[in-house]
């Protein structure tokens, strides 16, 4: 499948972001992490990049990314993450982040994002 950007006028590369959450398996853990984290901190530049197609139950990446005001890149593969440069990178290009959350698919519904914000800021 060909990656795609919702929305497609946003270029993520261009930007750093505040949070970039990275949904491993399921866009489910990804799409809470990003709610748990907005509803705590307020509106920020949010990527999520999804492996998957990124639909959630019955809404498209599309859809989500409108409902919760953030840009989601689906059909993504990270390919390297390098915390100390605060930076990732996909086939698309490089994306810096202040915070980086990988969720996988077991994060779904039983950890707390201020916590797998503290794990990961502190990762060397």
């Amino acid at each position: 499948m060909i990656p795609t950007c919702c929305p497609p006028t946003v270029t993520p590369a261009d930007a750093r972001w505040a949070l970039i959450v990275v949904a491993e398996a399921s866009t489910a853990a990804g799409y809470q992490r990003v709610h748990d984290y907005c509803q705590r901190h307020g509106p920020a530049s949010v990527l999520l990049i999804c492996a998957n197609d990124g639909q959630q139950e019955q809404s498209s990446a599309a859809d989500m990314a409108e409902r919760l005001g953030i840009v989601v890149l689906n059909n993504t593969p990270v390919t390297r993450i390098d915390h100390s440069g605060r930076c990732l990178e996909t086939p698309l290009g490089r994306f810096d982040f202040e915070t980086l959350i990988v969720a996988p698919a077991h994060l779904a519904d039983n950890v707390d994002t201020e916590q797998a914000l503290c794990d990961h800021k502190h990762q060397p």
